[in-house]
C-alpha cells in the first residue's frame, strides 16, 4: 500500500518499495543500516519515499537510473527528466561540458513534457558549448539521428542496446 501526497512524497511500505524498484528487501535495509536511506516508522511498518529509493539505488548502481529514465512518465516535464540523469554526472570534473549540456537542455526546454523533447532539441542545446571527451561522441552520434525522434525513446533504445539488464 501506497500514500501519494505528490509525486516526490510517495511513501512506500519497505516490502513494496522492494518489489516496485526490483531488488530484495535485504538491499533496502542495508541500504538503510548504511545511512543511506532515510525512512520513518508508522506502526510496526518501515515506510520510505521512492524518491529516497531512487537515489540510494543510484549511488549502489546506475542501472537503477536508467530504469527510471527509460520509463519516464507521461506528464514528467523536460527539467525532472534530464535531472533524473544528474547522478551519473555528479561524481567527476571530467563531466564538466556534460553538466553544461543538461544546463543548457533545461534552460531551453525545461517546461517541456519530456516525452516531447526531440532529439533535435537536445542537439541544438549542445550545438555551441565545448563538449569533451566522451559527451562529444554522444554528441556528434546524435546529431547523426532524426531530429524529429522523441529523446526519451531514443535514450531506451541506446541503453536496451549497450545495458541489456534494463
Amino acid at each position: 500500500m501506497s500514500t501519494r501526497s505528490n509525486s516526490d512524497d510517495e511513501w512506500l511500505k519497505l516490502d513494496d518499495a522492494a518489489a516496485r524498484f526490483s531488488v530484495s528487501r535485504r538491499t533496502l535495509e542495508r541500504l538503510r543500516k548504511q545511512g543511506v536511506l532515510p525512512g520513518l516508522r508508522i506502526g510496526r511498518y518501515l515506510s520510505v519515499r521512492s524518491v529516497d529509493v531512487e537515489q540510494a539505488l543510484a549511488r549502489r548502481s546506475p542501472l537503477q537510473i536508467y530504469r527510471r529514465q527509460v520509463k519516464a512518465d507521461a506528464d514528467l516535464s523536460t527539467r525532472d527528466w534530464v535531472q533524473g540523469w544528474q547522478p551519473l554526472f555528479q561524481k567527476t570534473s571530467k563531466m564538466r561540458s556534460t553538466r553544461a549540456w543538461i544546463d543548457e537542455v533545461i534552460q531551453r526546454h525545461g517546461m517541456v513534457i519530456a516525452n516531447d523533447l526531440t532529439v533535435g532539441d537536445v542537439v541544438d542545446a549542445g550545438r555551441n558549448l565545448q563538449l569533451k571527451d566522451d559527451v562529444a561522441l554522444v554528441f556528434e552520434a546524435l546529431s547523426g539521428m532524426d531530429p524529429a525522434r522523441g529523446m526519451v525513446e531514443t535514450t531506451g533504445s541506446i541503453l536496451k542496446i549497450l545495458v541489456p539488464a534494463i
